[in-house]
C-alpha cells in the first residue's frame, strides 16, 4: 500500500494515477469516504512540502502510519482538509502531527509547542472521533486532548459527535 501514498505525494505522476491510488486507498483500508474526500489531504500534504522545501519522507510515513495504526485519525484528516477547502484561508500544517527527524514517529512534532499541538488535536477530534494513546504526545498534552475526546464523544465507546 505504501505505493498509493506515494504515487498521492508525487509530483510526477498523472491526475488518472493519482485518482486510482485514492481508490485503492479507499477500497484497501474499507474507507468510508469518497476520492474527492481523500485527494485534499495529500494535496494540503504536497503543498507543504514545496512550500516548506519538505522531502515528502515525513508526510508518506504520517499517511502510513495513520492508514495502517489509526485509520479514525486519518478520517478524521480529511474531513479537516474538506471543511478547509471551503474557507477562504487553507493554511495547515500537517507536519505538526510527525516528528521532524527520523527515527519519524506520530504525535507531536518538538517545533510546536504545548497549546499548538492541544489545539490541533482539538480541530480533528471536531470532525472525528479517534484514538490517541498509540501517539507520541507529552502526558500534559494526551490528558488535555483526552478531557476533550471524552466530553465531545462521552467516553471512549461512543461515536457521533455531541453537537
Amino acid at each position: 500500500m505504501t505505493e498509493n501514498v506515494g504515487t498521492l505525494l508525487s509530483n510526477s505522476t498523472t491526475p488518472e494515477e493519482k485518482i486510482n491510488a485514492a481508490n485503492n486507498i479507499i477500497t484497501n483500508y474499507n474507507l468510508n469516504l469518497i476520492t474527492k474526500e481523500i485527494m485534499p489531504v495529500f494535496n494540503k500534504a504536497m503543498v507543504e512540502i514545496l512550500w516548506y522545501s519538505y522531502g515528502c519522507n515525513r508526510h508518506k510515513f504520517l499517511f502510513e502510519y495513520l492508514l495502517n495504526k489509526n485509520i479514525e485519525m486519518f478520517i478524521a484528516i480529511a474531513k479537516y482538509c474538506i471543511d478547509l477547502e471551503k474557507k477562504p484561508t487553507t493554511f495547515w500544517i500537517l507536519s505538526q502531527f510527525v516528528s521532524s527527524y527520523e527515527p519519524f514517529y506520530v504525535g507531536r512534532n518538538n517545533f510546536y509547542c504545548h497549546n499548538l499541538t492541544v489545539n490541533a488535536y482539538k480541530n480533528l477530534l471536531d470532525y472525528h472521533n479517534f484514538n490517541i494513546d498509540n501517539l507520541t504526545i507529552p502526558d500534559e498534552c494526551k490528558k488535555q486532548i483526552e478531557e476533550y475526546r471524552n466530553e465531545k464523544y462521552g467516553g471512549r465507546s461512543t461515536k457521533a459527535a455531541k453537537k
